[in-house]
């Protein structure tokens, strides 16, 4: 026999505490073949008084079977689910109690949202809400002050949420996890509850078992740039730094920092922990100038528990600033032009990465057709396959070759797939084509109406600037063969072309990628017609009284008129104008390019000093445009006859 002293609930739909008698004895049932040792029945139903569980359906080894006819009216239950109210013991510090409700949103049957949310009048889920994402919490919000040691009620009209939050801490209410009086929810125990469906109560049980008791502890180690104890913007994390935790149950777990320097340590026991960061795993001669190594923290269940950051300086350790280049050579042996199964992953062959100088900075060999070149410094760099080292007269199909990355520290980068056409059935050369007209309307675009032009040389180079094939343009085009697979240059001979026509549409020289067995379009060059092609522009500007001699145009200060205006352009010809009304000049027929503007100061009354401006000033003309000289301004000396002064005398 054994006597139990045990707080049970034992009343529909209220909850309450009842003191059992310590004369109240139970016999425990005997198990059964596959019995629970006997439900507690009235009279000794289901145990014939307690002394064996023979009626027991289906318990292991049986809870405790009614004794001796004692009738504790409605019998408790481990777990009945749908709970309706909660008793809750506060076992931490006097706190403000919040408790939430909900289910992330709930699951309706159709829209992103809902009507109600999470949560309709009990703790429901809303109607349409499949996402919840305005809807997280239920109606049934809690916020009560709670003394250390003190209990409280939480109740809801009706099925409370599967799950609800207390200061955090997470309870799941359904019967699908465990569920028992006397169970910890971070610093509160469950004393007892009730279940909205049948109004039975949670008994207390002497082996009620207990949720899984853990939290993670989460921090950060950064590099402490300045050593003034502060993560500051620039300082970035440490990547790869072990740290351990030991939890109150003596066990040890480990992380290691990500890139950003932050860790978590999972599935850390409640209660005290001491935190390490491993600092044989940081550079040599790191020094902490941030937190505590080891620190302390106390682990709350079902939370992320800070650790906070333990910042460092590392002297003579700078940050490593490489990376690797990785990619795929192979040999496209279906001729389809893309990397796919069948193809031949190609082993031994070089690739070198150079700077933007073409210097070469790391090499490797592929393996499997595969490489990943490592201490490839920070920032851009190219990746060139050595062709030599490719299987003979193979040409490429897929990808190009140089190429360029742009190399991240501490990553793999990845610089493509290089794709060769298998010698036996992969063309090596491909086309060069375009179009050579005259803009003979001046639109700088090709159109109708456009001369397309005949007997036009158009050479393709290599890199080196040799030429590698010639073709002439008949009615315009041209489609030059035989140009190697690769980059070339396409340069439009301009001795071939109309005598003193200029360049209005496209590039030349220009670029082009050839691919094997294609016309490769170099795209349309255009030029001017040599009796359209605008060729000189109008210089304009303003000479005035700078009466006030500020340096400036005011509102009241005239213009200079009959003013003798100069223009030299760099071929020596010379084009005059005068100032008009108001001081303004406008020049045409200027030649195109450099030109010299000049004031003559002769033509200007006596004693006029310039105060704006400069004289003479040098502009570029653009042909067909109004070019603008600016501004110059005289003030005169108030000595003499001129028009110049303001008040003066002769």
């Amino acid at each position: 026999m054994r006597n139990l002293n045990k707080k049970v609930i034992c009343s529909a739909g209220i909850i309450a505490l009842i003191l059992l008698s310590p004369s109240m004895t139970f016999a425990k049932g005997h198990s059964g073949k596959s019995g629970k040792h006997g439900q507690s029945g009235q009279s000794g139903h289901h145990g014939k008084s307690g002394n064996s569980g023979h009626n027991g359906k289906s318990g292991k080894s049986g809870n405790w079977g009614g004794g001796n006819g004692d009738n504790l009216g409605e019998s408790c239950t481990p777990c009945k689910g749908g709970l309706s109210a909660i008793l809750l013991r506060n076992d931490g510090p006097s706190v403000t109690v919040s408790i939430k409700s909900g289910k992330d949103g709930g699951s309706g049957k159709s829209g992103k949202h809902g009507k109600h949310g999470g949560s309709g009048k009990s703790g429901k889920h809303g109607k349409h809400g499949n996402s919840g994402k305005s809807g997280n919490w239920g109606n049934n919000s809690f916020s009560k002050y709670v003394e250390s040691g003190d209990t409280f009620t939480y109740s809801t009209n009706g099925k409370m949420n599967n799950n609800i939050y207390i200061n955090g801490a997470y309870l799941h209410t359904s019967c699908s996890k465990p569920l028992n009086a006397g169970m910890k929810i971070g610093d509160f125990t469950l004393v007892s509850a009730t279940s909205a469906r049948t109004g039975d109560v949670l008994c207390t049980l002497p082996d009620a078992p207990q949720p899984n008791e853990t939290g993670s502890v989460c921090g950060v180690v950064y590099n402490d740039l300045n050593n003034n104890g502060t993560q500051d913007n620039g300082e970035e994390g440490t990547r790869g730094i072990v740290v351990s935790v030991l939890d109150a149950n003596g066990n040890t777990k480990t992380a290691k920092t990500r890139i950003t320097g932050s860790y978590c340590v999972e599935d850390v026991a409640t209660g005290d922990a001491k935190v390490t960061v491993k600092e044989s795993t940081l550079p040599p001669k790191a020094n902490l100038t941030a937190g505590d190594n080891p620190s302390d923290v106390v682990v709350k269940a079902n939370v992320r528990n800070d650790a906070g950051k333990d910042g460092y300086t590392f002297p003579d350790n700078p940050v490593d600033e490489t990376g690797k280049v990785c990619g795929v050579v192979f040999l496209d042996t279906n001729a389809n032009n893309k990397f796919d199964r069948g193809d031949e992953l190609l082993d031994n062959v070089t690739v070198n990465v150079k700077n933007n100088n073409g210097d070469n900075i790391a090499s490797g060999t592929t393996a499997s057709g595969k490489y990943c070149i490592a201490n490839v410094p920070a920032g851009k760099a190219i990746v060139d396959v050595d062709e030599d080292t490719l299987p003979e007269n193979s040409g490429q199909v897929v990808g190009e070759d140089p190429s360029s990355v742009t190399v991240k520290a501490g990553e793999d980068n990845w610089a493509g797939k290089d794709g060769y056409g298998k010698p036996d059935v992969a063309p090596k050369t491909g086309k060069v084509c375009g179009v050579v007209f005259l803009d003979t309307n001046a639109n700088n675009k090709f159109d109708r109406g456009d001369e397309l032009l005949d007997n036009v040389t158009v050479n393709v180079k290599n890199n080196n600037g040799d030429t590698i094939a010639s073709g002439t343009t008949a009615s315009g085009k041209y489609c030059i063969s035989n140009v190697p697979a690769g980059k070339a240059i396409v340069d439009v001979d301009e001795g071939t072309l109309p005598e003193n026509s200029g360049q209005v549409v496209g590039e030349d020289p220009s670029s082009v990628t050839v691919k094997a067995g294609e016309d490769n379009w170099a795209g349309k060059d255009g030029y001017g017609k040599p009796d359209v092609t605008p060729k000189t522009g109008k210089v304009c500007g303003i000479v005035f009284h700078d009466v006030n001699k500020n340096g400036k145009k005011d509102a009241n200060e005239e213009g200079a008129t009959g003013i003798l205006i100069k223009i030299l352009a760099a071929s020596g010809n010379e084009v005059k104008g005068e100032t008009a009304t108001g001081g303004n000049y406008c020049i045409s027929n200027v030649p195109e390019g450099s030109v010299e503007v000049t004031v003559v100061e002769s033509t200007l009354p006596d004693g006029a000093n310039l105060t704006v401006g400069t004289n003479p000033t040098h502009i570029t003309v653009v042909p067909n445009k109004q070019n603008n000289a600016g501004e110059d301004g005289y003030a005169g000396n108030c000595t003499c006859d001129c028009s110049l002064c303001q008040g003066g005398t002769k």
